[in-house]
């Protein structure tokens, strides 16, 4: 038997309908055991590389191995990010330089303001604008002066002016 999920069909007068989630004969009558022996062989290869790369961690003399849990930060990838030109990438990397300043994530931004991750990156990668109460909830919290948020709110509303 095989387990089939629920998925969309399109028929060949165009209509789309919906295939519930059901179970079939196999589409071979001999698959019996055949197939779980070479899932036994991937599950031992996963087990013995994970077993071989926590060895060699423990020899190289790695933090994890000795016990060692200080929370010191992560290097981030160096994956840059190209801000497009003009007030956008200005106000991006305005909002990024000030969440960086204050030394928060955007996790921790999240929680406190109620924005969600999803838009915080997308303000700090100019692929979303923030509104002005957006703008108003992260002065506080960046530390921003009001001379800078009104620098930033000019610069929002300049965006949104725009065609």
């Amino acid at each position: 038997m095989v387990s089939v999920r629920s998925h969309w069909r399109y028929l060949k007068s165009g209509k789309r309908t919906r295939v519930r989630a059901h179970t079939r004969n196999s589409p071979t009558a001999d698959t019996t055991d055949s197939d779980s022996s070479g899932a036994i062989v991937l599950v031992a290869l996963i087990i013995g590389f994970v077993l071989l790369s926590g060895g060699v961690a423990a020899v190289a003399g790695s933090s994890r191995a000795e016990g060692n849990t200080d929370n010191a930060p992560r290097p981030v990838a160096s994956n840059p990010i190209t801000l497009p030109p003009g007030p956008k990438g200005q106000l991006a990397e305005a909002l990024r330089s000030a969440r960086l300043k204050s030394g928060l994530s955007i996790n921790q931004v999240s929680a406190r303001t109620g924005i969600s991750t999803w838009a915080l990156e997308g303000f700090e990668r100019a692929q979303v604008i923030p509104n002005a109460s957006d703008l108003k909830d992260l002065t506080p919290l960046y530390g921003l002066t009001g001379e800078q948020w009104t620098i930033l709110e000019a610069t929002r509303s300049d965006i949104v002016r725009r065609p």
